[in-house]
């Protein structure tokens, strides 16, 4: 955070690299819910943070690429800017079209949890 106005770091999408490692966070964050007494919520969210975290993660890295990927097959060599907030949209709608996989998956399928005892 304290180097974020070195050139290396301001050209390389600080807004991005912090959104990736939220996504880290949040997948990181999953693990948690596997202590402890299973729940309902707690096996659903087992089910939901991980896909959310690592589209919001892969997203990112993947908008990042594009706008690599822009610059260097541009034939013409003009500087076709390409802003955060462009980019952003493509990371949202990979998020909303994750989200709504996983509302169906929900309502279609609720996630219950199953304690099995073994007497033996």
């Amino acid at each position: 955070f304290s180097y974020r106005e070195k050139k290396f770091i301001s050209k390389s999408s600080p807004l991005f690299l912090y959104i990736i490692i939220f996504g880290y966070i949040i997948q990181a964050a999953s693990i948690f819910l596997w202590f402890g007494e299973p729940t309902d919520l707690n096996c659903t969210l087992r089910i939901w943070l991980t896909p959310i975290g690592y589209i919001i993660s892969y997203g990112s890295f993947l908008a990042k690429t594009f706008r690599i990927y822009r610059l260097f097959t541009d034939d013409s060599m003009r500087v076709y800017p390409i802003a955060d907030s462009e980019l952003l949209a493509f990371v949202f709608v990979l998020l909303v079209i994750q989200v709504i996989v996983l509302v169906i998956w929900t309502i279609l399928d609720p996630i219950q949890q199953v304690i099995e005892i073994d007497v033996t």
